[in-house]
């Protein structure tokens, strides 16, 4: 039974911790957890069930997968019980803006390194997480990474360039979702509906149409014409946004944001 160690246990790594336990492919048993306080670890163990480690040392020595979830500055913390291992561990970074350069400028010893950028998500298997690879794994590697991708939802390789790009729109996008959501049910009680129909009916259509988006053949461009028909109310509200520059707005979201 593979041993998974975080290193790190914030929102992100519990998002993680508890998609991997829900999936049913690991066992609570296998994971164990850690941080810098120990007080978030203490929490995420209780919560999913699986192992508080008082000590990172005893993760970086004996996990077999080594998740980097803590902040990036303590990076140079963790560098020198890797060097006392036989084995090669595989390592994955969910560390944002740490490039391999950085990170194996602070790592020393012998490991593959993965970096990845998984989204919220995850923790309920719908997740769509980010990977590029250093160089080529090994084949036992390649296949644990593999597992451990589709455990948390879906996958795609890219090159660690566009990896610092796609993550304003993977990472962050939950909560733009989540604001436009937010501000949907806000404007319906203005409206006069009560907070739980609003709240119901507002969370049920926006879900209903990503998985109709998602499990038909046709393309989003495609589903909005058919809800909006030609002088119809819904292409006048679209309008609206044309007006008021929403995508634009979007645009801005994704360029700016790595500038």
């Amino acid at each position: 039974m593979l041993k998974i160690g975080f290193l790190g246990a914030g929102r992100m790594a519990s998002a993680m911790v508890k998609g991997l336990v829900n999936s049913g492919h690991y066992r609570p048993e296998s994971i164990e957890c850690t941080s810098l306080s120990g007080q978030s670890a203490q929490q995420l163990a209780q919560e999913a069930g699986v192992t508080f480690i008082k000590n990172a040392d005893t993760i970086l020595k004996e996990a077999d997968v080594i998740i980097l979830a803590f902040k990036p500055k303590s990076l140079g913390d963790f560098s020198a019980p890797l060097t006392e291992r036989r084995d090669s561990p595989l390592i994955l970074s969910i560390l944002g803006g740490t490039s391999f350069h950085s990170l194996h400028k602070h790592l020393a010893g012998s490991y593959s390194l993965v970096r990845i950028m998984p989204n919220i998500p995850c923790e309920v298997g719908a997740g769509a997480t980010l990977y590029t690879l250093e160089d080529s794994l090994p084949k036992e590697h390649k296949s644990t990474l593999t597992q451990f991708l589709n455990a948390l939802g879906r996958s795609f390789q890219v090159s660690e360039e566009d990896l610092e790009t796609l993550t304003w729109v993977t990472g962050c996008g939950p909560a733009y979702f989540y604001e436009f959501v937010e501000a949907f049910i806000a404007a319906t009680q203005k409206a006069g509906i009560s907070e739980a129909v609003a709240r119901t009916c507002v969370e049920e259509t926006f879900f209903g149409s990503a998985r109709l988006l998602a499990t038909s053949n046709h393309e989003a461009a495609y589903l909005r014409g058919q809800v909006a028909s030609p002088g119809g109310m819904t292409e006048k509200k679209l309008k609206l946004l044309e007006e008021n520059n929403f995508r634009n707005l979007i645009e801005k979201l994704v360029a700016d944001s790595h500038k």
